[in-house]
This record gives C-alpha cells, sequence and structure tokens, in this order.
C-alpha cells in the first residue's frame, strides 16, 4: 500500500510539471508571436496596423493553454490599441465597438481578480476612451524609442 502511495505521487507530481511545462511553452510561444505581431504593428501603415492587431486579438482567442489573466489582458489591450487607431483613422463607431470590447476584457480580468461589482464600477469610471488612448501611445512609445506608432505619421 505504502509503494503505491509513493508511486501515485510520483506520477501526479510528474504529471503536474507536465502540465506546468506545457503552460510555460505555450506562454512562451505565445509571447514570441504577439511580440512579432506587435512589432509589425508599430512599424506599419494604419492598413497593416490594423491588420497586425486583429492577427494579435486571434491569437488572443486561441490562446487555449494561457492563464485567464495573460490572455484577458491581452485582449483588452488589443482592443485599446484598435480604439486607439480607429479613432485616429476617423472610423469612430468601430472604435467605440473596440472600445466597448476593451471594457469587458477589463470587466473579466478584474472578476477573474475578486474584484467586487462595485469595486469594478469604480475603477471602469476612470477607463475612459481618452485614458486608453494615453495608455496606448505610452505603451507604444516605451516599445519604440519614444518615436509611437509609424501609422500615427501617416495618418497626419
Amino acid at each position: 500500500m505504502k509503494i503505491f502511495a509513493i508511486f501515485a505521487l510520483v506520477l501526479i507530481l510528474c504529471g503536474c510539471r507536465s502540465t506546468r511545462s506545457e503552460r510555460i511553452a505555450a506562454e512562451s510561444d505565445f509571447h514570441k508571436h504577439s511580440n512579432q505581431l506587435y512589432s509589425a504593428y508599430l512599424e506599419a501603415d494604419t492598413n497593416g496596423a490594423r491588420s497586425a492587431l486583429l492577427n494579435m486579438i486571434r491569437l488572443d482567442e486561441a490562446a487555449q493553454k494561457l492563464s485567464p489573466s495573460v490572455q484577458f489582458t491581452s485582449l483588452m489591450r488589443g482592443y485599446c490599441w484598435l480604439y486607439a487607431l480607429e479613432m485616429r483613422a476617423g472610423s469612430k463607431d468601430l472604435a467605440e465597438l473596440y472600445f466597448a470590447k476593451a471594457r469587458y476584457w477589463m470587466i473579466r480580468k478584474l472578476e477573474l481578480s475578486g474584484e467586487s461589482d462595485l469595486e469594478i464600477s469604480t475603477r471602469l469610471k476612470t477607463f475612459t476612451g481618452e485614458k486608453c488612448i494615453v495608455d496606448v501611445d505610452s505603451w507604444d512609445k516605451g516599445a519604440s524609442k519614444g518615436r509611437g506608432a509609424h501609422y500615427i505619421q501617416v495618418i497626419r
């Protein structure tokens, strides 16, 4: 009986490591592809940037082995980027749809972290379209040594 218990424990631990290793490999692969798409977005004109962001969102949605927190954050940011791009491109209706999706993924992430509906409601009051654009510009400038996304210069 004692040998069976030790054997069962070894199998469980090996299984946990295997699952953990799979998750780490999946996250590494995800981040590699996501970073490639983000780099393409930063360097592209408006249509290329839009295409890279839509592909990034498809990647986020298909990422079955990511932790929900990583996936929800990535989706929220992807929709923030699309919101900013479409606002700047003059597609206000599409931009508003993307902002609603960004809010949705922010809500899901906050729920996952255990925040109450009241806390989420309070946080959403500060998550505005203007704040979204400020965040996007900050992320882009941080990733591009201060240049920001190329499509902005193309639009201007």
